[in-house]
Parts: structure tokens; C-alpha cells; sequence
């Protein structure tokens, strides 16, 4: 009986050692498979018949592979295997014996052995380039050069940046082009803002500081610092008017007129549609214009035009909200206004201006 009861407790202390031995290795290769994908990888003419790759180095991974795109396939083709020896800052692999004036595509993914199995990862962003003579007319691309180097940009605004494509610096033909003027734009995070194919930027609901990057065909890039603010919210008011409707306004409704202009920037209004917010004799809130959600902002929406002591309506349109203020309900009483603008594209009227975006005033007898 104690030879089979020492049996079984070895029998379990096995299963255990196993498992946890088990769980180990499936650790070991989980975290193998999560390799990150070359970055910084560039092309660029070594000699008129080599081009030149170099790409930021993984200590981490084992080997490189370097991927050719072949035209009859239309596919990437293996064409070397680079062996991660000294894991360098700075990997440089040039592929020579090219036909010279032919234009060469690339992609690169990096691999690691373990447990004698490799793991591969996704493949780097394409880049190309070019062979050519010193004095040939068309060219690898300079750095591109971008109009701005820094954007400000309201929330859900936009702002489109240029970016021109020249000649790399190397090359003797004074007549000499860039072969391709082509631009690829990412952002480093979406989230605050974001970019299209033609170089337009528009923010997102978060504020924060990102990059806006444009990369040339060889994979040179440059960089616009984009830094988004909320215009809705500005922490202080300035040059406010003395009338006492406005001024209640900016000061005791503060907070519910910067949530409404919040709410309405990042929900626009599409079209030319105009919508006013209202209220009725029965003190029921009345939207007309089109159809608009004002359950998420309700309760600021309420409290400004039920307890506000002067009458008051919102105007929404697509870029922007206006607070319409008279002291009476007489056609002929002179409004006040407030007005807030969502996009970076309004023009300033310095002398009615009293934040960012923000403006107020009263029409005034002629």
C-alpha cells in the first residue's frame, strides 16, 4: 500500500513539473513570436549599378531578410538572408550588381530563432530607389520639405500642410528631378490627430502634442509637430463687453456655454443646415433647423435658457455656435452676441475678440 501511495504522489509531482515546464516553453515561444517589424528603413543610390539599405537595429532578433519586389510575379522574393552578428544600432546591407537608370523596390522583416523555430515578422514599409550615373536627369528624392513646422489645431479641426518633393543633393545635372514626387503621410498617433494622402491634418477628440510625418519614396522623412487644443474650454476670458447680458454670459453660464460649444464641435452639423435651440411659452426646449441629439448636453442646455435672466437662443451651424442674448422679446432690441468657431480657418476680429475662437459683441444702431 506505500509503494502504490509513493507512486501516485510521484506520479502527480511529474504532472505538475510537466505542466509548469510546459507552461514555460509556450511563455518562451509566445513571446518570441512578438517581433517588431524593421523601422527607419531607407534606399538610396550606392553606385550606378548598387543601392544602399539601412534600417535601426534589433539586438533582439537573429537575422534579417531582405525582400525584392520582382515585377513578372508582382510579389516581394526572398533575395538575402543577413545575419544579425553585432547587433548594431545600425544595419547597412547594399545590394550591388544591379542593372544601372532601373528603379528597385524593397521591404525587410527581421527573425528569431527559438527552440529551433523562427519567427518572423511583419514586413517593414516599402521603399524604393533608384541606380543612375552622377550626371543622369532623374534622380533619387532629397529630404521633402514641408510648408509647416509646427500646427495648432482646435479639436475636430483641420489644417492642410504642403509638401514639396526635390532632386537628392547628390547628382552633377544642374536639370536633375526627383524620379517619384510621391509622399506617404502617417501620423504617430491617431488618436489626437490624423492625416490623408493629400496632406491635410485633422485633429481628433484628444488633446496632446503628435508628429505628422511625410516619407519620399526612399524612405527620407520629415515632420510637422502638430499640437491640439480644446478652444472650447480657454481658462479665461478677456475684453469683455461691459453689457450686463453678456457678461452673466461669460461668467455665471461659463461652464454651461463651454460644454454646449464643446459638444457641438465634436458632433458638426453636416451641410448648411442651421439649427436654433429655443424655448417655448411652457418652458419646453424647441430645436429647429434639422435634427439634432441634445440629450448628452440636456441638462446645460436647460439651465442656461430656463434660469439665464435675459432671453437667450443657440444658433448651431456647421462650424460653429452663437449665443444670441436681448433684454427683451421686441424685434426691434439690439442681440448680443457670443460666438465660438470650431476651425482653425475664421478670421480674427481683434477688437471683438476675447479667447481663442471666441468673439462678443453687440450690434450697435448705424
Amino acid at each position: 500500500m506505500e509503494v502504490i501511495r509513493k507512486s501516485k504522489s510521484y506520479g502527480i509531482l511529474l504532472i505538475v513539473l510537466l505542466i509548469v515546464l510546459y507552461g514555460k516553453s509556450v511563455n518562451v515561444s509566445a513571446n518570441a513570436i512578438d517581433i517588431q517589424a524593421p523601422q527607419s528603413l531607407k534606399a538610396v543610390k550606392s553606385s550606378k549599378t548598387s543601392i544602399r539599405l539601412t534600417w535601426k537595429g534589433n539586438g533582439e532578433v537573429d537575422q534579417y531578410q531582405i525582400f525584392r519586389y520582382n515585377k513578372k510575379s508582382r510579389k516581394y522574393k526572398k533575395i538575402y538572408s543577413l545575419k544579425n552578428k553585432k547587433k548594431a544600432a545600425k544595419i547597412t546591407w547594399v545590394n550591388k550588381k544591379l542593372k544601372p537608370n532601373k528603379t528597385y523596390k524593397y521591404r525587410v522583416a527581421a527573425c528569431k530563432t527559438v527552440e529551433n523555430k523562427i519567427y518572423t515578422s511583419d514586413f517593414s514599409y516599402w521603399v524604393s530607389a533608384r541606380t543612375y550615373k552622377k550626371n543622369a536627369r532623374k534622380v533619387n528624392s532629397g529630404i521633402p520639405r514641408i510648408s509647416k513646422k509646427v500646427v495648432y489645431l482646435n479639436q475636430c479641426s483641420a489644417k492642410k500642410v504642403k509638401c514639396i518633393i526635390k532632386a537628392s543633393k547628390y547628382g552633377t545635372n544642374k536639370k536633375k528631378k526627383a524620379f517619384s514626387k510621391k509622399v506617404r503621410w502617417y501620423s504617430s498617433n491617431i488618436s489626437i490627430a490624423k492625416v490623408d494622402g493629400t496632406g491635410k491634418i485633422t485633429a481628433g477628440k484628444n488633446t496632446g502634442k503628435c508628429y505628422i510625418y511625410a516619407k519620399a519614396h526612399n524612405g527620407v522623412t520629415s515632420k510637422v509637430k502638430v499640437n491640439v487644443k480644446n478652444y472650447a474650454r480657454p481658462t479665461e476670458y478677456y475684453n469683455i463687453p461691459e453689457e450686463s447680458d453678456i457678461l452673466i454670459l461669460l461668467t455665471d453660464y461659463k461652464r454651461e456655454i463651454q460644454k454646449i460649444a464643446e459638444y457641438c464641435q465634436q458632433n458638426r452639423i453636416t451641410g448648411n443646415k442651421l439649427v436654433t435651440i429655443s424655448l417655448e411659452k411652457d418652458l419646453s426646449i424647441a430645436i429647429k433647423g434639422g435634427n439634432f441629439d441634445i440629450a448628452p448636453i440636456k441638462k446645460e442646455v436647460e439651465n442656461l435658457l430656463i434660469h439665464f435672466p435675459y432671453y437667450i437662443n443657440i444658433e448651431i451651424g456647421p462650424g460653429s455656435v452663437r449665443f444670441i442674448t436681448t433684454k427683451s422679446q421686441d424685434d426691434e432690441a439690439l442681440p448680443g452676441i457670443v460666438h465660438y468657431s470650431f476651425d482653425n480657418t475664421w478670421n480674427e476680429l481683434y477688437d471683438t475678440q476675447i479667447a481663442s475662437h471666441w468673439i462678443a459683441y453687440r450690434f450697435r444702431p448705424i
